[in-house]
């Protein structure tokens, strides 16, 4: 039987060009709660990002550099600084975090069948 309090998701993305603009490599640690909602959302992450809609290229707000940039925002501070400062926990998140999925046609029916079809082709 496994326990966790949170679960720590780690994204690596080099620098690289792209369509002739390079952008800057940039590494995200981020987090969400291990309960039923963290899970499903781990789940809908998995799926974004394999659509290419959990990030995209973009101009930084706070750095102003081309970089990789949230299409779906992920908690990066475990402070409890909130949801101001991207902080872990947030109590509202979950709910905006469902809210951006959908936007982006990541629903908890399509990550289902999304494992499911890769569960298939395992056999």
């Amino acid at each position: 039987d496994f326990q966790c309090d949170t679960i720590t998701i780690k994204f690596d993305f080099p620098k690289g060009v792209k369509d002739g603009r390079e952008h800057r490599a940039r590494n995200v640690t981020c987090y969400l709660p291990c309960n039923p909602t963290g899970q499903e959302l781990l789940l809908r992450f998995v799926v974004a990002f394999c659509r290419c809609t959990m990030f995209g290229l973009g101009e930084s707000m706070a750095r102003r550099e081309y970089q990789p940039c949230y299409n779906v925002h992920v908690k990066t501070r475990m402070d409890r600084v909130g949801e101001t400062r991207h902080g872990f926990p947030d109590a509202g998140y979950a709910d905006r975090c469902r809210d951006e999925l959908q936007s982006n046609n990541v629903t908890i029916d399509e990550a289902v069948k999304f494992f499911q079809c890769r569960s298939r082709l395992l056999r």
